[in-house]
């Protein structure tokens, strides 16, 4: 197994500082014994949401159940799965569906975390022979009681005689969707621990129901992730401890002004770790004018800035790898790099970056695990829905095959984009908002369009997909020091689909793209309310490509 490789460069000093305070504080004993004083003075948010420390090992003992649950799934004739969830319901089954073999007699998954019609019916091929995870901790998500919805009366549509047996949920005990579960006879409900967060719940039935219907061994999941949570036991020495070596880096570079970490993945089949990371990071730090802002690359790439550090995934210590270290240090950019030769070393590592991002957020002075800023764009979309506006503001302005939104009074899109471009900071950063399907070809031209970007502004890109990001990299945007400028790109699909106001009744008034609409739209008020720099741009779905290179040739044009 290869081993960990950490440079610090100018930061070292700080480093040193904050893992003294660390010690003297006595963090690491503070933190098993659940003292939320680590964090504020207010209990509320803290003392319910700890339990992960001991998931691991309390989850074992679950183990049975859900293999049961997979086999008896299996037997009744089912053939894929489709999650409908958001963020911490959905980030870590997508990791998992994507990092791990497919093993015989397993299910397939489809993650549906959007309100993208285009997506949505890619995930209803089936129907028949489809089992549906309703996954959320407070049973009230919006994408997820709509998507319920939508499922439910297709199911009702093509004659299934009692749709609710297609159905799971997994939530809190308590929470709305319990009613929901027992008014349209689901097939199963798994009451989860209360006690966690959503963005720290992969090691509860939020992540580990849908691994174990893709057939990931449980135990070998757990017993990494185990790994992880006895190197963090207060009685391991401080200096051999992953977790508290990697929350003091984060902290203390962020309090030092290097507050972005690039996290590169070199092995495609790991990236949707770097996502589920992404939410457990820049959710968890990114409030109180303060934040890390995490950003996933899949190739190795180096900027040439002060204030951005890097964490490296590794599989084998190759010469690409060791040369682009060697560029690290030689020009100062601090670094840790992690070994992961297997699947299931993801569990070890999902733990330490859960600790460590709460030892981190203690150094920054933040409370790691609430989200106050997400609320924001949840009440700008109430209002716009309540107040019916499904429609463009008056004030986008046409320009050929797409349309923009911009806070003066601009003649062109050239006009627009070079206004919103000079107002990026030499400190900050630049987001792109896709409200679009997540189809590789489009994928592949936001990523062109985000490199080009970051060569011609010399700035860090990062890509997040609507509505998936409100859930995620969201708060950090709202809720950061404001460095941060906002490219929204939404497509507006040629055949939209309907939401049925009830479960099993074909009568609608919403549909999914309208409701994508509002949602990044509610975003811009919620981004504009804060005062970020905010350009918004609406293409036709299926001229989404040809727009985008028109807009990455207006960028990027010398």
């Amino acid at each position: 197994m290869g081993k960990w490789r950490i440079f610090l460069g100018d930061y070292e000093e700080a480093f040193r500082e904050s893992l003294k305070l660390v010690r003297h504080q006595r963090v690491i004993l503070r933190i098993w014994n659940k003292d939320y004083t680590l964090w504020s003075e207010d209990p509320k948010e803290i003392t319910d949401r700890l339990d992960w420390l001991e998931a691991p090992c309390r989850m074992q003992g679950m183990i049975g159940i859900l293999n049961q649950l997979a086999d008896d799934v299996r037997k009744t004739g089912f053939t894929r799965t489709v999650l409908l969830g958001m963020g911490g319901s959905s980030l870590a089954p997508l990791m998992f569906s994507e990092a791990f073999p497919k093993e015989k007699d397993s299910l397939p998954l489809c993650v549906l975390d959007t309100t993208d019609p285009e997506e949505i019916r890619a995930c209803t091929d089936d129907p028949r022979t489809t089992l549906y995870i309703v996954s959320t901790k407070s049973g009230t998500t919006l994408e997820t009681a709509v998507l319920f919805r939508y499922f439910y009366t297709l199911l009702k549509e093509i004659g299934v005689e009692n749709p609710g047996t297609h159905f799971i949920a997994i939530t809190d005990p308590g929470s709305p969707l319990v009613r929901e579960v027992q008014r349209y006879h689901f097939r199963n409900i798994f009451g989860n621990n209360p006690n966690l967060g959503g963005r720290y719940s992969i090691f509860s039935f939020f992540g580990l129901l849908p691994a174990s219907l893709l057939g990931v061994d449980l135990l070998a999941l757990l017993k990494e992730a185990q790994k992880g949570m006895e190197m963090c036991f207060p009685d391991h020495p401080l200096e051999d401890n992953e977790g508290a070596i990697l929350g003091t880096f984060l902290g203390s570079l962020a309090l030092s002004g290097c507050d972005k970490a690039i996290l590169l993945f070199p092995s495609a089949q790991f990236a949707t770790f770097g996502m589920w990371l992404e939410q457990l990071i820049a959710e968890s730090t990114g409030k109180n004018g303060k934040g890390i802002l995490p950003v996933v690359k899949k190739h190795l790439v180096h900027f040439a800035r002060k204030d951005v550090a890097y964490i490296v995934f590794f599989e084998s210590e190759n010469d690409n790898l060791l040369s682009f270290l060697e560029t690290l240090e030689s020009n100062g950019s601090p670094y840790i790099a992690i070994p992961i030769e297997t699947p299931y070393a993801l569990g070890k590592q999902a733990y330490l970056f859960a600790f460590a991002v709460a030892l981190a957020g203690y150094l920054i002075g933040i409370n790691p695990f609430d989200q106050p800023d997400v609320e924001l764009t949840k009440r700008f979309t109430r209002e716009i829905l309540r107040a019916g506006k499904e429609k463009l503001p008056e004030s986008v302005q046409s320009n050929e095959a797409l349309a923009f939104l911009w806070e003066e009074d601009v003649s062109s899109l050239r006009e627009a984009l070079e206004s919103f471009t000079s107002r990026l900071k030499p400190d900050g950063y630049l987001a792109i908002q896709a409200f679009t399907p997540y189809n590789a070809a489009l994928s592949r031209v936001l990523e062109i369009l985000a490199t080009r970007l970051e060569e011609k502004y010399k700035t860090v890109v990062s890509l997040g997909y609507g509505p998936r990001y409100l859930h995620s990299t969201g708060q950090l945007h709202k809720g950061d020091g404001g460095k941060g400028s906002f490219l929204q790109i939404i497509t507006v699909s040629d055949e939209d689909l309907p939401i049925p106001d009830e479960a099993g009744k074909p009568k609608s008034s919403l549909s999914f793209g309208t409701l994508k609409m509002i949602q990044a739209l509610a975003d811009r008020e919620a981004l504009r309310e804060r005062g970020r720099n905010t350009l918004t741009l609406v293409v036709s779905n299926t001229k989404a490509a040809e727009a985008l290179e028109q807009i990455a040739t207006l960028l990027t044009k010398k």
